[in-house]
């Protein structure tokens, strides 16, 4: 045996490991999201209790950036403000995701999170530090980032 097929080999080895890594990686947010669906609630650190919400299915958010589920979730109830709590309980039910890019690990997403992106995003979002919550507003698109077709 020369080598180059114990190169070869030694490839094929760290190809497999990636990929059974990734896979372990999804199974780990499959179960995060069945934990949060048989726990029906959880309890954040402001010690309320915050029920799941009905409105998201388990895995709808799988896939997405965290801001477009943050969006697209708070978008469903326009102008109404959000326990930053709640909304984390539900993206984690629905399976999204944090810190996907740039080669960082992925985990799950905390009221933390969802308070610097509304603060990010201040022509999206709206956050009240006091009250914990956090709203989408209908800012025209150019405030958004967007531009129109």
């Amino acid at each position: 045996m020369n080598t180059t097929s114990i190169e070869i080999l030694r490839h094929g080895r760290l190809k497999l490991e990636a990929e059974y890594r990734a896979k372990l990686d999804e199974l780990d947010g499959d179960i995060a999201i069945l934990e949060a669906v048989v726990h029906e609630e959880t309890t954040p650190r402001d010690g309320h209790e915050t029920a799941i919400s009905s409105a998201v299915r388990p895995g709808q958010y799988r896939g997405w950036s965290f801001a477009g589920a943050v969006e697209d979730y708070l978008g469903r109830t326009p102008s109404q403000d959000i326990p930053t709590a709640q909304v984390v309980a539900d993206l984690r039910l629905g399976g999204a995701m944090v810190g996907k890019r740039k080669g960082k690990q992925q985990r799950q997403p905390e009221t933390r999170d969802v308070r610097i992106l509304g603060n990010n995003k201040k022509g999206v979002f709206k956050v009240d530090p006091v009250k914990e919550t956090i709203r989408r507003i209908n800012a025209p698109i150019e405030e958004r980032g967007l531009t129109k077709c």
